[in-house]
């Protein structure tokens, strides 16, 4: 599973359509970090987000990210057998919660 721990909880959240594209391109990359067909991933779910910083709330001991809140999303891949993984982006550029 790709995520170890829980990371903060951003500060807003809301339904929203997915970002043209994102959904396909985050599916390829589970399914390849999973080692599985992107079959295997059921659906995708994104949901409005605001992140209280640059590094989308995911930033590691000494990294630098920016101060400013930042509009964003919350995407929610499921795998055939259930199991849920989540990425937290902006545009598109996305990453995997740890």
């Amino acid at each position: 599973m790709i995520r170890e721990a829980t990371p903060p909880p951003p500060l807003s959240t809301g339904e929203s359509p997915a970002p043209a594209g994102v959904g396909a391109a985050l599916r390829a990359d589970l399914a390849a970090r999973r080692g599985v067909d992107p079959a295997a991933i059921s659906s995708v779910e994104f949901a409005e987000q605001t992140w209280p910083n640059g590094c989308l709330g995911l930033q590691q001991a000494g990294e630098v990210c920016s101060q400013a809140m930042v509009p964003g999303w919350l995407a929610t891949l499921t795998t055939a057998d259930g199991r849920q993984f989540r990425y937290r982006g902006t545009g598109e550029r996305f990453v995997p919660e740890p």
